[in-house]
């Protein structure tokens, strides 16, 4: 039988955020039985990607919700979930499109992936126009920042890009 601490090691060498590191081996601990060493990599490593894939669509649902999108009856946000992240078990992949949803939102590339697929499915001829989306959200960013001691022309991205790049990593928002 496999040890809480054996599971626990192997979830966190997986490189994950403390906070995704914990969520996951809560989820193992109550979910699979019957680990052994032998298939504990497998295991966790499946219930790993399906635990990623899961918090993707709680989070495009989320933001989906915020902008007053509702998916049509066809569509479930698993589907849209999938089809931005293909099904695909890689971790660095999953991420990546965690990362970017969580800390970027609706600006998110994904998100306007995600967008643009149930537009899709609404109404095929329809495209986002994601330059118009970007230029309104930069300007509701702008107004929201003067007086805030954020230097002019500079958006908190940007301050945190810098310090990314000049610290060498990353933050956390």
């Amino acid at each position: 039988m496999v040890t809480d601490s054996q599971i626990a090691e192997y979830i966190l060498s997986m490189g994950l955020s403390v906070a995704l590191s914990v969520y996951i081996a809560f989820r193992a601990g109550r979910r699979l039985r019957g680990l052994t060493p032998e298939n504990m990599e497998e295991r966790l490593s499946d219930f790993t990607f399906d635990s990623l894939k899961g918090l993707i669509s709680d989070k495009l649902e989320e933001l989906l919700g915020s902008q007053g999108l509702q998916l049509p009856a066809q569509v479930s946000i698993q589907d849209v979930a999938a089809h931005l992240h293909q099904d695909v078990e890689d971790l660095g992949v999953l991420r990546a499109l965690y990362d970017s949803l969580l800390e970027l939102g609706i600006q998110s590339p994904y998100y306007i992936e995600a967008h643009d697929h149930v537009i899709r499915h609404i109404d095929p001829q329809k495209r986002y126009d994601s330059r118009k989306f970007d230029r309104r959200e930069q300007e509701q960013r702008e107004r929201n920042m003067k007086g805030s001691g954020v230097g002019s022309g500079s958006t908190l991205f940007d301050q945190l890009a810098t310090k990314e790049k000049a610290t060498g990593r990353r933050s956390e928002i």
